[in-house]
């Protein structure tokens, strides 16, 4: 779920197709007999990862500003996420999804991913 004002509305999902890995923007449709019903709103298309890439979308800054819906490409350096390449976060009210400038952004987390 997304922070917006209407947080139970906005979702983000990763769906893998054809090889090709797309970042959706999903809404709530509606709800049936206690079932949701989403659709998707928007899809970004992520680059290709080289073998020492990994795409993550936890524990990312911009300037500094922390924001869990950024995802991002970039290399495990210990606890920080170094050489990003690509980083972009949904823009709810826009409905679509923003490309970040790569270079002001940060990801770092707690524990050693080694």
């Amino acid at each position: 779920m997304l922070g917006s004002p209407d947080t139970s509305r906005w979702g983000m999902s990763l769906l893998i197709r054809d090889g090709i890995r797309y970042l959706t923007l999903d809404s709530l449709d509606h709800q049936t007999g206690g079932q949701a019903y989403w659709k998707v709103i928007d899809a970004t298309a992520l680059p290709q990862l080289k073998a020492s890439q990994d795409f993550v979308w936890v524990d990312c800054a911009l300037d500094d500003s922390s924001d869990a819906s950024i995802a991002a490409v970039g290399v495990w350096k210990d606890t920080v996420l170094a050489q990003i390449s690509y980083a972009a976060r949904p823009n709810v009210s826009g409905r679509r999804f923003e490309l970040l400038p790569h270079h002001r952004v940060s990801c770092v987390v707690e524990k050693d991913r080694t």
